[in-house]
């Protein structure tokens, strides 16, 4: 058996390479003449010192195996394995050694050999194990190549996304923590005329080059159709009919297909355009923290279907203020993962100072590449709400009988979102969570799962202070909880005990509807004056 010749950069094949090393001449003459017979280039070093210079002179990259006998004068071919390993860490390295020697096989194979041969060395042996070591060693470089190749297209694509940040839009706030070295996430802002802006935040399926070029691509394209003064819906199309005409027609067994959000700003005409191709929904946030659903997304991506034209654009009016928030849909999985609302964890991206790309330990075992945007409708406003969302959401009012799996929920979301809060004071919000929305799903949703109550937790900006947000669909209940209360203390009345936790733990209650629409408020509890 012969070896396959590698391509010699200067032109034409090469032979593989491989450096003997022993301090017996004869075994050195048998290994050089019998490989040489078999199409291999040989150099050959009688002892450990004479090997590290003949590797050392010759550079990384040389030779394309190592065999090494073990026991030599002076230094030992374990020694000259651990050199090689730091060396050059893709050289495989065949160890000779006395049979049964164990121990120096195992302590072979951690310093870095490939493979071992035992005294007296069979030439057909010998000849099978250097062919294997020289082919790891040449899937060893290629793999390390193909790494670097991905983390140059990797810089590259983070030098995209470092335009976001220089895009001019103050207060744009974008969180971007992928998984592998090159993925299909990106964000990208394009100034537009009259101080208006596209901004396109995007999930390409996969998480390989393969999807780092698309995304590539796809930045190119948009640059391109925009300056041709292109609307942002027509950028999408083209897009869409490229990836179905064209990327997807090579015969892949999976087609790439991207979500989108994109946000065209048009200042003269006080609005922004939300479109979403199968992206998560894209919500607004009032200065209060109240979260809406702008657009709910949840459509095709482009790439599955010809026809973009039942897909229509959202309106916001950028008067009104606030901000857009937006994230992937690794944010969702992750967040589900944990047993929280996706809010809490994306106040906790928020809150991470560890600079764009660098993973919070929260992240640690995201499943997906994760981008969360954070976009102020308002040129100049503040930079974030006085009120910020910790839990939003709704339910159905099928879901009564899964209010102790909620409150698990409601509890993480809290601890994370809120992780210096009290536990006493956690306690009395779950507490009157449980009970508000209960009452929410029991009597205004009557238990009907058509019907939905909606529930959302807010925490002020720099404060523990928790603001609960609990509506439903029905007309309410005229109660007296005041005059129930001191009936009950009298007569021992233990009915609609949980109504008094809603009006005895918040600092402040607001109904309306008929306790339809309730908002409660939670300070945070004053310390003891000092004597």
């Amino acid at each position: 058996m012969t070896i396959s010749p590698r391509e010699n950069p200067a032109g034409g094949p090469r032979r593989r390479r491989v450096l003997g090393v022993d301090d017996d001449p004869v075994m050195r003459h048998l290994i050089e003449g019998y490989l040489r017979a078999n199409g291999y280039e040989m150099a050959l070093a009688a002892n450990v010192p004479e090997a590290r210079n003949l590797v050392s002179s010759r550079g990384p990259g040389h030779f394309d195996c190592v065999i090494t006998d073990f026991n030599m004068p002076g230094e030992t071919g374990l020694e000259l394995l651990t050199w090689l390993k730091e060396q050059d860490p893709e050289l495989a390295s065949i160890m000779i050694t006395a049979a049964g020697e164990r121990q120096i096989i195992a302590e072979s194979l951690r310093a870095g050999a490939s493979n071992f041969l035992d005294k007296p060395v069979r030439l057909a042996e010998l000849l099978r194990a250097v062919n294997e070591g020289s082919a790891l060693t040449e899937r060893r470089r290629e793999a390390t190549k193909s790494v670097a190749d991905v983390r140059d297209v990797s810089r590259a694509h983070h030098r995209m996304l470092g335009r976001v940040h220089r895009s001019g839009i103050a207060g744009l706030d974008l969180r971007h923590y992928p998984q592998h070295d090159a993925g299909g996430d990106f964000a990208v802002v394009f100034p537009l005329a009259d101080r208006g802006a596209l901004l396109i935040a995007a999930d390409v399926s996969g998480h390989d080059i393969r999807a780092a070029f698309v995304s590539a691509y796809f930045q190119g394209l948009a640059r391109g159709l925009l300056e041709s003064k292109s609307a942002a819906g027509r950028v999408l199309s083209r897009f869409n009919d490229y990836l179905v005409r064209e990327w997807n027609e090579d015969g892949t067994d999976v087609p790439t297909s991207l979500s989108v959000a994109a946000v065209e700003i048009d200042r003269s005409a006080d609005r922004a355009l939300v479109h979403n191709h199968g992206a998560p929904a894209v919500h607004h946030i009032s200065d209060d923290g109240e979260v809406t659903v702008v657009h709910d997304g949840g459509g095709s991506p482009l790439g599955w279907f010809d026809d973009l034209s039942g897909v229509e654009a959202s309106s916001v009016r950028l008067s009104g203020g606030g901000w857009l928030a937006f994230w992937t849909d690794g944010l969702e999985e992750h967040a589900a993962k944990l047993g929280v609302d996706p809010w809490a964890l994306a106040g906790v991206l928020q809150s991470h100072d560890g600079g764009d790309g660098e993973r919070p330990e929260v992240l640690a075992e995201a499943p997906d590449d994760i981008m969360l945007v954070w976009f102020p409708l308002a040129e100049d406003g503040p930079a974030i709400p006085t009120w910020k969302p910790v839990i939003a959401t709704t339910y159905h009012g099928g879901q009564v009988a899964d209010i102790d799996s909620l409150q698990s929920h409601w509890e993480w979301s809290l601890r994370m979102g809120v992780p210096d809060l009290a536990d006493d004071r956690m306690y009395e919000i779950i507490l009157c969570l449980r009970e508000a929305v209960l009452n929410a799903l029991a009597h205004g949703c009557r238990k009907d799962p058509a019907l939905r109550a909606r529930i959302q937790v807010r925490r002020r900006t720099g404060s523990t202070a928790i603001r609960v947000v609990i509506q439903d669909p029905g007309e309410g209940h005229d109660f007296d909880w005041k005059g129930h209360n001191m009936a009950a203390a009298e007569n021992l009345d233990d009915r609609h005990r949980g109504l008094a936790f809603l009006h005895n733990f918040p600092t402040s209650i607001q109904v309306e509807r008929n306790g339809a629409w309730m908002t409660m408020d939670f300070e945070p509890e004053a310390l003891p004056a000092s004597p």
